[in-house]
């Protein structure tokens, strides 16, 4: 059981993490540009004069630049100590406003506002905050948020339904580079929306093979990039797990071992009458079969409930696949078989009159 509370609580994290970042990429439309070899947009800084070359492509319809960064206070609170949960980080977006209305297929249009309106070209010092942020720090249209030690007007609280991107917040591009220390001519990444939806992976190979310096890739592609970095994070989570999985399979060992020398005496007169040393085996290992898979059903819903519990209280995007339920499960089962095998084996050696004797 506190092997697979250990699996389940570790584990989840680095599901839920892979899980808000497939969710918020994968669904992002059109070719995403990034600096060569960055992983993330908040890294990366490309050049704005490569617009006009990809937007010369006859595939291309729209070229949109966008800059990324954190916000590392809110209203004049250090980000993990203002309200807001450690997990979900406050993720800043500025944006073109002409160019992302031009464009009608971004995941910041209008449609996406539930109070006041979206940027406009016009707009300076103003900000649409995502439903998460709105909520947390009690804000609406025509309220005043601090972000990194500058005011700004909320004009708009947008949500898309995904507790990642409901977690943003856009002001406008120009005002984003002031703030993060980013040159006019430089952008953390480009959106390069298509005439022809299914022409995505055509373009993208297109932009890498004609432009030096940068990687084009859709949003699912880049989901997948991203995810793969967190098979490293699983292992050592796994590793961490196997310290608890070790202590789980050596009490079930020690369990049995102590049961089946408690009852010697029945074990020898199950041999007296016809019992084989295959049937006392049979008989050992279902038993630690089931003490394993009871542990792991217990452990299950214990990992659950404290995933439950935890995930709005530290914030972390924790998640409890059914792929790890199961595989907890069968880990729990194996050990159980493990755990017994000596015991069954040791029981099933013995000689019926000794063992006889013996209790």
């Amino acid at each position: 059981m506190i092997a697979v509370v250990g699996v389940i609580g570790l584990i989840s994290i680095s599901d839920g993490i892979k899980n808000m970042v497939n969710e918020s990429l994968g669904s992002l439309q059109g070719v995403q540009v990034l600096q060569k070899d960055s992983l993330s947009p908040m890294l990366s800084r490309v050049d704005m004069d490569i617009i006009s070359e990809i937007e010369s492509f006859p595939e291309v319809d729209i070229v949109t630049p966008r800059v990324f960064g954190i916000a590392s206070s809110i209203d004049g609170k250090a980000f993990l100590s203002g309200g807001m949960s450690m997990g979900g980080t406050a993720e800043i977006i500025g944006i073109d406003a002409a160019k992302e209305g031009l464009s009608g297929k971004t995941g910041f249009d209008a449609s996406q506002i539930t109070q006041g309106r979206f940027l406009k070209p016009s707009d300076t010092y103003s900000a649409v905050l995502g439903k998460k942020i709105a909520d947390d720090y009690k804000k609406s249209v025509g309220s005043v948020v601090e972000l990194n030690d500058i005011r700004f007007k909320v004009i708009g609280i947008w949500t898309t339904g995904s507790a990642s991107t409901d977690n943003m917040i856009l002001i406008p591009i120009s005002v984003a580079r002031k703030m993060f220390g980013i040159e006019s001519d430089k952008a953390s990444m480009l959106t390069v929306y298509t005439k022809d939806p299914e022409a995505v992976d055509a373009i993208s190979k297109k932009i890498e093979l004609r432009i030096d310096g940068v990687d084009a890739k859709s949003g699912s592609e880049y989901a997948a990039d991203v995810s793969s970095v967190f098979g490293s994070l699983d292992m050592f989570f796994w590793a961490i797990s196997s310290i608890a999985v070790l202590v789980g399979g050596v009490g079930i060992l020690n369990t049995m071992l102590m049961s089946v020398m408690e009852r010697f005496r029945d074990f020898g007169i199950l041999k007296a009458i016809g019992w084989g040393e295959s049937d006392i085996m049979n008989l050992v290992l279902s038993e630690s079969a089931i003490l394993g898979g009871a542990g792991g059903l217990m452990g299950i819903a214990i990992g659950y409930t404290l995933v439950e519990i935890a995930k709005p209280v530290l914030g972390f995007p924790m998640y409890v696949s059914p792929t790890l339920a199961t595989t907890a499960f069968l880990l729990a089962l194996g050990l159980g078989i493990i755990g017994g095998f000596y015991p069954a084996h040791k029981a099933s050696k013995l000689d019926p009159i000794e063992a006889i004797r013996y209790g």
